[in-house]
Formats: C-alpha cells, sequence, structure tokens
C-alpha cells in the first residue's frame, strides 16, 4: 500500500514523474551493462586486469562529477544538468559495442567512453536533490520506496532480457539496446518541467 501511494503522488506531478519514467530506464541498462565485461573478455579479447584498468577509469571520472556538480549546478540549473547528465552518459555508452579491432584502439574507445561517468554521478546526485525538493515530507519515504522498486525491478527485467537478448542478437547489440534505454530517459528528462528546474528547496519551507 505504501508504494501504491508513492506511486499515485509520484504520477500525478509534473516534476516527479518524468524522473520515475527515466529511472527504471536507467536501472535496465545498469544490469544489462553487466555484459560489457563478457564482451570486453570474450569479444574483445582484453584480459580481466586490463579490461579491469580501463573500467577503473569511471570511478575516478564519477569522483570527479560528484566534486563538480555544485558548480555546475549553479551555472546551468539542476534540472538541465540533470537532464545533460543522463543523455550524455547514454550516448558516451554506444563507444562500447562500436570498439572494436586491435586491443589498443579498442581500449582507448573503452577508456573515452569511462570518462563521462562524471555524467551519470550528476545526474544520479541531482535526481534525489530534485525529488526530496519536490515530495512533502510526509511522503517522501513512500515515493524514495517506490522510486527504489522501479529502480530494482528494472534491474530484474535487464538482467532477464539481456540474458535473452544476447542469445538472440549478440552481446554487441545487447549492450546497444541498453544505452539506447538510458538515452532515451535522458530523452524524457530533456522535454519535460525537469530541465526548468533551477534550484531546490525543501517542499515544507516553500508551502
Amino acid at each position: 500500500m505504501r508504494f501504491l501511494a508513492g506511486s499515485g503522488w509520484w504520477s500525478a506531478t509534473l516534476c516527479c514523474a518524468p524522473l520515475a519514467l527515466a529511472k527504471p530506464q536507467w536501472g535496465w541498462e545498469a544490469e544489462s551493462s553487466v555484459h560489457s565485461v563478457l564482451y570486453g573478455i570474450d569479444t574483445l579479447g582484453f584480459q580481466p586486469g586490463v579490461l579491469g584498468s580501463i573500467f577503473a577509469i569511471g570511478g575516478v571520472s564519477s569522483i570527479l562529477g560528484a566534486l563538480m556538480a555544485p558548480r555546475v549546478n549553479r551555472q546551468f540549473g539542476i534540472g538541465k544538468t540533470q537532464a545533460v547528465g543522463l543523455l550524455l552518459f547514454g550516448a558516451s555508452g554506444f563507444l562500447i559495442p562500436a570498439a572494436r579491432g586491435p586491443l589498443l584502439a579498442a581500449g582507448a574507445i573503452l577508456a573515452a567512453q569511462q570518462l563521462f561517468d562524471f555524467a551519470i554521478a550528476i545526474y544520479e546526485i541531482n535526481e534525489v536533490s530534485v525529488r526530496q525538493s519536490i515530495t512533502p515530507s510526509q511522503m517522501l519515504g513512500r515515493v524514495n520506496a517506490s522510486f527504489e522498486v522501479a529502480e530494482l525491478g528494472a534491474r530484474l527485467l535487464g538482467a532477464v532480457d539481456a540474458g535473452v537478448l544476447a542469445e538472440v542478437i549478440g552481446v554487441r547489440w545487447t549492450l546497444a539496446v541498453g544505452v539506447a534505454a538510458t538515452t532515451a530517459g535522458g530523452v524524457v528528462l530533456m522535454r519535460s518541467a525537469v530541465r526548468g528546474v533551477v534550484g531546490v528547496a525543501n517542499h515544507d519551507d516553500r508551502a
């Protein structure tokens, strides 16, 4: 019942509904992207240690994204920055299935994609900030729970779907479908009221 109450609130809210629509798409891609490890090792021929070192670049990029989020938000607005962050991260994901050829060239393409992980860090920070700022305190727990259920459900679906898709269309195209889902989530935010959110304030303080 709490999940239904939270879902009912955000589905009727102009800004919260697009956030909830984009969240499962990112969750689906996050789970399906597990195949990037399989793709890197089996298809491209990287050793696990080398591939792990390339993916570690994404961790550094994410930390930098978290540090730069406040300044970027002040300059461009939290809503627009969030939307662009998800869109940019999704679009950069196409570099993974595009990687091929000699290991040096493929590694450079994978490393380039990892540099864009700063964008998803900014998106995650801003998504929570916007959601909490527009949700009444008495509904916050229910809304957060409904978001988590939606994301985790999408991850479960992504794990199953990606396995089936990989058998049918191959790992490379499965990765492309996954990043297309995330990119679509960014498009949803760019075309929604979220884009116009400049800053955040506590909902109860505004009431």
